[in-house]
């Protein structure tokens, strides 16, 4: 990953100038190409699930491109949620570091793991991250450290994590910092990651069994 990220600094209300996003709202975020696993659908109803009063509180912004645009804007105007919910379209990977410190919570519905980058670059930056627990999300999303999980599919808890999240400044902070100090320790750069790589083929090349742990810490992503 981008590890220097971690400790870039951002002005929140100049990189949400810059990149039009609202500036007196909570921001809940999310990015990905929009094709049919990363299950936007399921944000989208559990936007329309939440009381009024605090989804009023926030903006909930999709950024990404692909071919399920079009269908989630006509649900997202089915579910009256037009002056909630913010299309953004391609976030060139350049602005992505901005537009994460430039957010508040970072919402995770990948149908096949909310371990992918996305999330992992959101706990980094740190924002709290909501996720589905599936295919292995729980070892980054840790419930109640770096965000909040939920039962794969549970709509109306993710829900009400949301609002949870969204209500109470002190959690999100709470969680924030605490996923900023897991992503620096957990995480490792790209050419430290390439590096661990050729070590392990060095070892299987001598026919000794590879491994990614090293001085008692967590597996590095």
């Amino acid at each position: 990953m981008d590890t220097e990220w971690a400790d870039l600094p951002v002005d929140r209300s100049e990189a949400r100038a810059t990149m039009d996003l609202p500036r007196d709202k909570i921001l809940v975020v999310t990015f990905s190409r929009l094709v049919k696993s990363k299950r936007i659908e399921l944000l989208l109803r559990a936007i329309a699930m939440m009381d009024p009063s605090i989804r009023e509180k926030a903006a909930f912004v999709i950024g990404g491109d692909g071919p399920e645009r079009k269908r989630l804007e006509r649900e997202t105007a089915k579910l009256g949620l037009e002056r909630s919910v913010l299309f953004k379209g391609v976030i060139p990977h350049r602005d992505v570091v901005y537009f994460l410190k430039a957010s508040d919570i970072f919402a995770a519905t990948n149908e096949l793991t909310n371990m992918s980058l996305p999330p992992c670059e959101a706990i980094l930056c740190g924002v709290p991250v909501v996720a589905f627990d599936v295919s292995g999300t729980s070892e980054v999303v840790r419930d109640g450290e770096t965000g909040l999980l939920v039962k794969n599919g549970d709509v109306v808890e993710f829900s009400k994590k949301l609002e949870l999240l969204i209500g109470d400044d002190a959690l999100r902070k709470r969680l924030g910092e605490r996923a900023a100090r897991f992503g620096r320790s957990y995480f490792v750069s790209w050419d430290a990651r390439i590096e661990m790589e050729c070590r392990v083929l060095e070892r299987l090349a001598r026919g000794e069994r590879p491994s990614f742990r090293s001085r008692g810490r967590p597996r590095p992503i």
